[in-house]
């Protein structure tokens, strides 16, 4: 079997490894965002520091658009590590 790259379109920037230290994580599929912001702005009334992010997202950077769980780990084990320092 012989696989062909197929063209999926373009893809937004992003720069998730860039992002700042956050208080509470919230990853969400695209069709529970409109929630997904809903439960961050109520965080964010009581100080924490929200970061939403969508799994297309993380998919995208961490996975190459593949949807791999793997990825989703590799995203929390960074925010993670930032904490840390």
């Amino acid at each position: 079997m012989r696989l062909i790259p197929v063209n999926a379109g373009r893809i937004q920037n992003q720069d998730l490894h860039n992002s700042q230290q956050t208080d509470y994580l919230i990853i969400t599929n695209n069709s529970l965002l409109s929630q997904a912001e809903r439960l961050a702005a109520f965080h964010r009334q009581r100080n924490l520091k929200v970061t939403v992010i969508t799994t297309d997202k993380v998919f995208n950077e961490f996975s190459s658009g593949t949807q791999d769980p793997v990825a989703i780990r590799d995203l929390v084990k960074m925010y993670f590590d930032k904490v840390r320092i």
